[in-house]
């Protein structure tokens, strides 16, 4: 794998707690009913401090406080954490959020020690709360400003819809307006079934499970994730995409820009997709669920992959991650790595040298 002082850039889940509900996000059914799966849990500044070996660190340059279950917002040590690496580091500091939590104070105060927020902003006023559903748009608006206005680098992240795709160009036009200093339009790949086969709409629920309304896919080609074509050639050429992704060679994509993951209960990644299988929707009847236990048995418990139990250096080095990698050319792989890195997808072919060679598909 790398070694510690390799890594240059952790995702880091401060929090698994969030004020929205997205219905296409990992952490809901829809929408509706927080997965019961998924432990909400905040790591305390303490904790944060103690997590990781800060001075053997010599290559780290970012640390990404992303969304993937939780708003960092959300985290109550957040503020003390950002204070507390500006201090004492010369890492580059990126938080992303929905925008819609705390105060004016708090907006300013993060403003003096992060080096940029990610504001997800899905569509204007009258759109953005189908996707980020209870985040109140005058809320957000207002704190975006207060972290714009006392010198904050703010990012504008939409996501593109059927239902707001006209709305790009006045959006990205009101971003220049209020102060952002960049503006992206995320082409979303999320409407796949479990099969991994292209879907055009998917529901929207409410707490009793009932469908609310439907997310649909752009209709303009500008705004379509083409790697959602790479699911359907794949499925054609290797009879369905499971077998592609247990076949394929892999290329982990983390591993070649020395990227790592830490989420919120603490288990250490290459990436969040891993942490899909531990917390997402019904992991345990997901076969990566009992191939992961059984990968954490073979090193004594899952407490092996935890940092708050193990080690850090243990685990990236002599353990979890270790074996992980080994699995990449046997049968023992979990199949979210295959899907993810898989050397046959588009975005793997463009991004990555190919490392691993699959000893198991020439066997098999």
């Amino acid at each position: 794998m790398y070694t510690i002082s390799q890594i240059q850039g952790i995702e880091w889940e401060l929090t698994t707690k969030c004020n929205a509900a997205c219905p296409q996000c990992v952490r809901n059914f829809y929408g509706g009913n927080t997965i019961q799966s998924l432990p909400l849990v905040s790591q305390s500044l303490e904790q944060f401090k103690k997590a990781i070996p800060w001075d053997q660190m010599s290559s780290l340059k970012q640390i990404y406080f992303c969304g993937t279950y939780g708003d960092p917002i959300a985290c109550p040590d957040l503020l003390k954490i950002c204070e507390w690496l500006k201090e004492n580091t010369d890492v580059n500091v990126t938080v992303h959020t929905n925008g819609g939590l705390q105060s004016v104070k708090y907006w300013q105060k993060l403003a003096k020690v992060v080096d940029k927020c990610a504001f997800g902003i899905d569509g204007l006023e009258d759109t953005n709360h189908l996707y980020r559903r209870n985040v109140q748009w005058h809320k957000l608006m207002r704190n975006a400003k207060a972290f714009i206005d006392n010198g904050g680098n703010a990012i504008w992240d939409f996501i593109v819809f059927k239902h707001n795709q006209h709305q790009v160009q006045e959006a990205k036009t009101m971003s220049s307006k209020l102060g952002f200093a960049d503006f992206n339009f995320k082409k979303t790949h999320r409407f796949l079934d479990k099969k991994h086969d292209l879907i055009q709409k998917s529901p929207v629920m409410n707490s009793k499970q009932e469908i609310e309304y439907y997310l649909e896919m752009p209709t303009n080609e500008e705004y379509k994730n083409k790697v959602s074509e790479d699911y359907v050639r794949l499925e054609k050429q290797y009879g369905s995409f499971k077998e592609y992704a247990m076949l394929t060679n892999i290329v982990c994509y983390k591993l070649q820009v020395k990227d790592i993951y830490i989420s919120g209960p603490g288990h250490v990644f290459p990436c969040g997709w891993l942490a899909d299988r531990m917390y997402g929707h019904e992991p345990e009847n997901h076969p990566d669920h009992a191939r992961m236990k059984n990968l954490w048995s073979s090193l004594g418990g899952e407490h092996k992959a935890n940092l708050f139990y193990t080690p850090f250096k243990e685990i990236v080095e002599e353990g979890w991650l270790p074996l992980l990698e080994r699995t990449w050319t046997n049968k023992d792989r979990l199949e979210r790595c295959g899907v993810q890195c898989g050397s046959d997808m588009t975005h793997i072919k463009s991004s990555a040298k190919i490392k691993y060679k699959n000893d198991y598909a020439k066997n098999t």
